[in-house]
């Protein structure tokens, strides 16, 4: 039998946010990105203002997506072009165990940055 991983879907992954949705951005997820679902951990791409999967790894160089600034509020597909979407980016509480990590985030030492990018915006994960 093949295993099944529950995707929560849409804000789950919020404990709570500021009133009046202070906590959320309009944002735009970059084109390639795929399929990202609500809960990722997201990088502001520096040359376009554009979101993309936080990967502190990062590279040779830094597109600005070595530092998690965003997550997710909604899945969206990016695959082939560029969309709009809403970023948790300050002011909010978040389940730690509901985040969504992109692949090039694979050891405890990255997420862990990535937490500490999203306090110094009051992005708390409990």
């Amino acid at each position: 039998m093949t295993a099944k991983t529950d995707h929560l879907g849409t804000g789950a992954f919020l404990k709570s946010e500021g009133p009046g949705h202070i906590s959320r951005d309009p944002i735009v997820i970059a084109s390639g990105t795929g399929i990202v679902l609500a809960g990722t951990v997201l990088g502001k791409v520096t040359a376009s203002g554009e979101y993309a999967l936080y990967n502190d790894d990062g590279g040779a160089s830094d597109d600005g997506t070595r530092t998690a600034a965003a997550i997710l509020y909604a899945d969206v597909d990016a695959t082939s072009a560029a969309v709009s979407a809403v970023g948790i980016t300050r002011l909010a509480e978040v389940w730690t165990d509901r985040l969504v990590w992109g692949a090039g985030v694979t050891t405890p030492t990255e997420k862990t940055n990535g937490l500490a990018d999203l306090a110094a915006k009051f992005v708390i994960a409990r």
